[in-house]
């Protein structure tokens, strides 16, 4: 399902954007890309942290964004974030990739020690 808009921006990264946590949920049941870009190469959660979205940037997250997708900028959702003194996505964000390191990490050691 793409309808694009502006910028070539879809219905998620204005939900997204807008905190509209409803038709964010409903979008992706549908099977919308979590990861699709605009023109401009921003991601749903490049929208949601440039205008301090919370809950969608939180529920991106959990939904398995790339957290290092770049816009045309070469910016990240967390230097959006940091941008726009969105603490909280900030901080979500960061926990995120130490989270998914930290796993990284585990799992080579995992690959090891089998060796």
């Amino acid at each position: 399902m793409r309808i694009p808009f502006r910028h070539g921006e879809t219905i998620l990264h204005i939900a997204a954007r807008r905190n509209w946590m409803v038709l964010c949920q409903w979008l992706l049941c549908l099977g919308v890309d979590v990861n699709r870009t605009d023109i401009l190469g921003r991601t749903a959660l490049h929208h949601a942290a440039q205008h301090n979205a919370v809950d969608a940037a939180n529920f991106l997250v959990e939904r398995g964004t790339d957290l290092d997708a770049k816009d045309w900028q070469q910016r990240t959702a967390l230097e959006l974030a940091e941008t726009g003194r969105s603490e909280a996505i900030s901080n979500l964000i960061r926990e995120k990739r130490s989270l998914a390191h930290a796993q990284y990490v585990k799992g080579l050691k995992v690959q090891r020690s089998r060796k």
